[in-house]
């Protein structure tokens, strides 16, 4: 899926649904507000870059390799498929 300026929370929710990266309506919020920033300056977001984002705007604890931490792991918060 491609997200890009225009995209809406539900493609973003779907987005983070597919890459099992689960977050609560505030988070999704915060992270969509991000995204809109970023995609002002490009055509579209990639899945590695949603990835990225969530993690630097949720600080949802994944890692660079798409594991988890333990901590990360018990709240259900593992954004994976980078």
């Amino acid at each position: 899926m491609v997200l890009g300026k225009h995209s809406g929370r539900h493609a973003l929710a779907a987005q983070l649904a597919e890459m099992n990266c689960k977050v609560d309506e505030d988070q999704l919020e915060k992270l969509h507000e991000r995204l809109t920033q970023v995609a002002d300056s490009k055509a579209y977001i990639s899945e590695s870059e949603v990835a990225d984002l969530a993690t630097e705007t949720l600080q949802a604890g994944c890692r660079s390799d798409g594991s988890s931490s333990e901590s990360a792991k018990r709240k259900g918060r593992c954004c994976v498929g980078r």
